[in-house]
C-alpha cells in the first residue's frame, strides 16, 4: 500500500514539474527603449520617452498630428490620425517570424511589425498606432515564439490637435 502512494506522488510529482517548466521557460527580454520613427509619423512632433513607465509621449500645446488616409501598401487598413514609433528588437532575438503585436485592437501577427531592409527582417521593429479623442494606445509586444510579452504606452499631450481629413 505505501509503495503504491508512493509512486502515485511521484508520478504526480513529476507532473506537476514537467508543467511547471514548459511554462517556465518563457524568454524575458529587456524592455528597450522607444524612438519617434525615422519618417516621424504624424509630423514634426514634440517627443519624449519615459523608460520607467514604458511610455511614448507625442506632442505639445498647439502641435498638430496628422491625418493619413488607408494605405495597404503599409498595412495601414484604417484611416485617421497616427504617430509612429520604432523599437529596436533585444539583440538576442532571432526568430523575426514567429512574433506577434497587438496596437490597441488591431493584431500583427508573424513577425509583420519588423522593418524589412533588402528583403529580410531587420531587427528594428515599426508601429503607427491611430490616435483619436482618447489620446493614448496600448502596444503589447511578444518578439519572438516563446518569449514574454511587453507592454508600451503611446500618451498624446492634452493641447495637441488632432488633424482633419
Amino acid at each position: 500500500m505505501k509503495n503504491s502512494i508512493l509512486k502515485i506522488f511521484l508520478c504526480v510529482l513529476i507532473v506537476t514539474l514537467s508543467l511547471c517548466m514548459a511554462s517556465c521557460t518563457e524568454k524575458v527580454y529587456p524592455q528597450n527603449i522607444v524612438y519617434q520613427d525615422d519618417q516621424k509619423t504624424g509630423g514634426d512632433l514634440s517627443f519624449y520617452y519615459d523608460e520607467i513607465s514604458h511610455t511614448a509621449v507625442f506632442g505639445g500645446e498647439g502641435e498638430v498630428i496628422a491625418f493619413y488616409q488607408k494605405d495597404l501598401t503599409k498595412g495601414w487598413d484604417k484611416e485617421g490620425n497616427r504617430v509612429g514609433i520604432k523599437i529596436i528588437a533585444p539583440s538576442s532575438v532571432k526568430d523575426y517570424d514567429s512574433g506577434w503585436a497587438k496596437v490597441g485592437d488591431e493584431e500583427i501577427k508573424n513577425g509583420e511589425f519588423y522593418q524589412v531592409v533588402n528583403g529580410e527582417k531587420s531587427n528594428q521593429a515599426n508601429f503607427y498606432p491611430i490616435i483619436d479623442e482618447n489620446f493614448f494606445c496600448n502596444i503589447e509586444i511578444c518578439w519572438e515564439e516563446g518569449s514574454k510579452p511587453q507592454n508600451y504606452q503611446v500618451k498624446i499631450v492634452e493641447s495637441t490637435i488632432l488633424s482633419e481629413k
